[in-house]
């Protein structure tokens, strides 16, 4: 088999599907793992899939340079409490887990006087942070963005993958072989600074 790499618009289009469907499966991964811990107690590895789960959704509707963003509107479009869903979530991915704007995270600074009969009136100061993550409420509402979001981007992805096939389908042989050699270049530490 030979393979040649595509790069119309249609292609583009399913190069970002792809994307956010890996996403989406990190998702459902990160749920799956924090659900097999089986506590209701806050932990720092429930608190990291809770976070890593929540930041990878919303990346697939965020503004990138490299891929187009999903749209809530469109995938969500026929259900309210999906809608009421995504905008809790994106609430507080947006003013707890990545600013920190609302009363989730804040802390409280004290100072601590001493009895009369001490000479320093003061005998400390304290600063006692409150940072609450939410990984104890209702998981569900986020399986079913997810879920949704998901099922819309396979949907998707089978569309373009079929429009393409047929688009070049009627290529001739030759054609087809004109098109560039797919390589796939291992990313290297210093791409982190450049966009693709």
């Amino acid at each position: 088999m030979i393979f040649k790499r595509i790069d119309d618009q249609v292609a583009q289009q399913l190069q970002t599907i792809a994307l956010h469907e890996i996403d989406l499966n990190f998702c459902l991964f990160c749920l799956s793992q924090l659900k097999s811990l089986n506590t209701n107690k806050q932990s720092d590895l429930a608190e990291a899939l809770w976070v890593s789960c929540i930041a990878r959704f919303f990346k697939c509707f965020g503004k990138s340079k490299a891929r187009f963003p999903l749209s809530a509107r469109t995938i969500f479009k026929s259900d309210p409490k999906l809608h009421d869903a995504y905008r809790y979530f994106r609430a507080l991915r947006n003013k707890h887990i990545i600013h920190d704007e609302n009363a989730l995270s804040r802390a409280f600074v004290a100072v601590v006087i001493n009895p009369p009969e001490h000479e320093n009136p003061v005998a400390e100061v304290d600063a006692w942070p409150l940072h609450v993550f939410l990984v104890d409420v209702d998981r569900e509402p986020l399986r079913n963005l997810i879920d949704a979001t998901h099922t819309w981007v396979t949907g998707r992805r089978t569309e373009l993958e079929k429009a393409l096939a047929v688009t070049y389908g009627q290529w001739t042989r030759d054609k087809l072989l004109a098109l560039p050699d797919l390589a796939i270049p291992f990313p290297r530490q210093d791409d982190v600074f450049t966009a693709r």
